[in-house]
């Protein structure tokens, strides 16, 4: 109902609209504006660790719904594997049981390399955001992507599979590492990755031991030609 009384709709994504177009809106247009900030949010010069690595694994609200329980090894595996990485963990307001246990013992076992973070206000998600050499973005399937959305916009490079529409702004060996994986859809059409964590896992390993410092260095590229068509889409639609 709503839908129907608007105008327009605008969605982060290309396959988001297409999608909502086709099984929802009937003849209110759907426009795709990328919900990609065209301008960083932080700037200047960031000032990174020369010893230790960041990492975030950002399972805010329905996230931790969108991955498997073999995700979640991954940090145990990677806090064991690298004694200089440090990882933070952003939980929202819905977990699953076992995942609260899960993190409880991470905490126990990790206590000074693991944080855990339970629905903090947008204001501390920058901030926790700010502090990160690289997101691992393990989410099977996505809407607005916000997670890796404001990664990139922040300078942060991230890991994720392969999938629309996180390639829709997500380039690989620029901005991120993208996990090849299986791809099928649901009923409406959108894609949900069906991939091998040991294989995510090893991208990671690969992205820590020799392409983050490149990564870091490219993942800002292409900010001009961003506010570009970001201002040329919005003016577009205003018109």
């Amino acid at each position: 109902a709503i839908c129907s009384s608007m105008d327009a709709i605008i969605c982060p994504a290309n396959i988001i609209a297409q999608t909502l177009q086709q099984h929802w809106l009937g003849r209110t247009r759907c426009h795709a504006i990328p919900w990609q900030a065209p301008y960083p949010l932080i700037t200047g010069e960031r000032v990174r660790s020369t010893t230790d690595v960041n990492l975030f694994l950002p399972l805010w609200d329905t996230q931790v719904y969108r991955v498997q329980r073999a995700a979640a090894q991954l940090v145990p595996a990677l806090l064991e594997s690298y004694s200089n990485v440090n990882i933070e963990i952003g939980l929202g307001r819905r977990c699953t049981k076992w995942c609260l246990d899960f993190m409880a013992e991470l905490q126990a076992n990790y206590a000074h390399r693991c944080k855990i973070w339970r629905s903090p206000p947008n204001d501390v998600r920058i901030r926790i955001m700010e502090r990160q050499d690289l997101l691992i973005w393990p989410a099977e399937y996505e809407g607005l992507c916000w997670p890796a959305s404001m990664a990139v916009s922040m300078g942060v490079p991230v890991v994720a599979w392969d999938i629309y529409p996180h390639n829709e702004f997500l380039f690989n060996n620029r901005n991120s590492v993208l996990v090849p994986c299986e791809l099928h859809t649901n009923k409406f059409g959108m894609p949900i990755a069906q991939g091998d964590y040991t294989i995510f896992y090893n991208y990671i390993c690969r992205t820590l031991n020799d392409r983050l410092r490149h990564l870091q260095r490219t993942v800002n590229a292409g900010v001009e030609e961003r506010i570009k068509r970001f201002e040329h889409l919005w003016s577009r639609l205003l018109t």
